[in-house]
């Protein structure tokens, strides 16, 4: 569950639909963001749960927040569809975060006699309009300068590959704002970077870009941003290390037998859900939830997700590692860092968050989970 963090209290300046709003000190605050919209109480929601077990709530508060996360509410409001709620709180975390990594593998390579870096060049994929990094580098910038003696200076790289139209390539750039990502898919940019730190929000549904970035041999970690597991980021099994129950993703525990027509079954089932996505968010999620839990053998979707998260020590028994772990990675859990996110498929009436930062690193001399 997500931690409280210190209250920071800041005014929320207006929204504005340029590069410029991208600045950390334009993003809101979170706590502004769960006061106005009334986040996670449900005070005055009127849930209703239909035959397929779809939650909904028309009230007025509800439909604000989906109008103010589909870019709709109007100004002073973004005029963006918005997948993570950056904030202040989430952006300095996550720079606060990237900036101690740098450092900890500026001391290992110093360690193994390795000239000591005075820069790292964190790559950003599938960065849309480069929001999130306009507004790392701020954050980034800001903590090199507090701290020079310390020095390791991150800078953050969008890349994304216009696919989702989100990287607004036909804006004119004014006013001094930067230019719009740079037009590359994940698998080039990691060929033509070679990053040590890669960094996806909202990777699509449906989509593993981590296989290329455990197979970059440069790559030392990397952090995903949105929702994991079971949601709709990326794919359960592939991208997460999340097993279905009844056995998907190629453990035992769903019977006596061989699993591996189940496993077969439940991929080709993922691939045709995957196949019938309209491209309309709202609609592909609903489809996506909805397949989840019509069928705990159709719940292995994408490759073995489960429809309920196991957090016992026997959701680890499965025989087969999951592919981060073949890999020879080991994932983190950055609680800290992801107290206070929000996202678009957040609700009013659910108390808990739906988005979280997680890093997987190459294992060496810091690896685990649930440790920062």
């Amino acid at each position: 569950m997500a931690r409280s963090a210190t209250r920071v209290e800041h005014p929320r300046p207006p929204a504005r639909d340029d590069a410029a709003s991208a600045s950390s000190s334009a993003l809101p605050s979170s706590r502004d963001i769960e006061a106005e919209f009334g986040l996670y109480a449900g005070d005055e929601c009127d849930v209703e749960i239909d035959d397929e077990g779809d939650v909904r709530c028309a009230c007025e508060g509800c439909a604000r927040w989906k109008a103010y996360v589909s870019g709709t509410l109007g100004p002073p409001h973004p005029t963006w569809p918005q997948y993570e709620v950056f904030t202040r709180e989430h952006v300095r975390a996550l720079a606060e975060y990237l900036s101690k990594r740098a450092r900890a593998y500026a001391d290992e390579d110093e360690d193994e006699d390795r000239p000591r870096r005075r820069a790292l060049e964190v790559l950003e994929v599938g960065a849309g309009d480069g929001r999130l990094s306009r507004a790392l580098n701020d954050e980034c910038a800001a903590i090199a300068r507090a701290s020079p003696s310390r020095g390791v200076s991150v800078t953050v790289r969008p890349t994304d590959d216009g696919s989702l139209g989100l990287a607004r390539g036909d804006r004119v750039v004014r006013d001094g704002a930067p230019e719009p990502p740079e037009r590359v898919d994940a698998a080039a940019a990691l060929e033509r970077y070679r990053p040590t730190i890669v960094l996806a929000c909202w990777q699509p549904m449906g989509v593993d870009w981590t296989a290329a970035m455990r197979a970059c041999d440069a790559v030392r970690e990397y952090v995903l941003v949105g929702e994991t597991d079971d949601g709709v980021c990326g794919r359960p099994w592939e991208t997460w290390g999340y097993r279905g129950g009844g056995g998907g993703g190629g453990g035992g525990g769903g019977g006596d037998g061989d699993d591996s027509d189940d496993d077969d079954d439940a991929r080709r089932v993922s691939y045709e859900i995957e196949a019938a996505f309209s491209g309309d968010f709202e609609t592909d999620v609903a489809a996506f939830r909805l397949a989840m839990r019509r069928d705990p053998h159709v719940a292995a979707v994408v490759n073995g997700s489960r429809t309920e998260k196991e957090d016992s020590d026997d959701a680890d028994s499965d025989d087969e590692p999951p592919p981060h772990e073949k890999d020879g990675f080991a994932r983190v859990d950055l609680k800290d860092v992801s107290a206070r996110q929000i996202c678009r498929t957040d609700e009013r009436w659910r108390a808990r968050r739906q988005s979280r930062t997680v890093s997987f690193r190459r294992v060496g001399k810091e690896d685990g989970r649930n440790d920062e």
